[in-house]
């Protein structure tokens, strides 16, 4: 399969919900999730899942964070 049909099928299965849901507990993110395209400046990618640490990757479900607002608070952090 090629394109976004590859995408819907993977992202309607029993087996990316629970990597959505559970994915944080083992330092993953959705690295380009559907409603942050204007800030990572991707599309939607259900496959593309990236290692940032549990203890990141909590934070980042906590605040709504995709990767660039993360870096760009953790950033802000260091800097005050």
């Amino acid at each position: 399969m090629e394109g976004s049909a590859a995408n819907d099928d993977f992202s309607a299965t029993p087996q990316y919900k629970w990597l959505v849901k559970n994915c944080v507990n083992y330092g993953f993110i959705l690295r380009f999730p559907d409603n942050k395209t204007q800030v990572t400046g991707m599309a939607y990618d259900p496959h593309h899942f990236r290692y940032v640490g549990q203890e990141h990757a909590v934070k980042m479900r906590e605040y709504g964070m995709c990767l660039e607002e993360y870096a760009s608070y953790i950033k802000q952090q260091s800097n005050g």
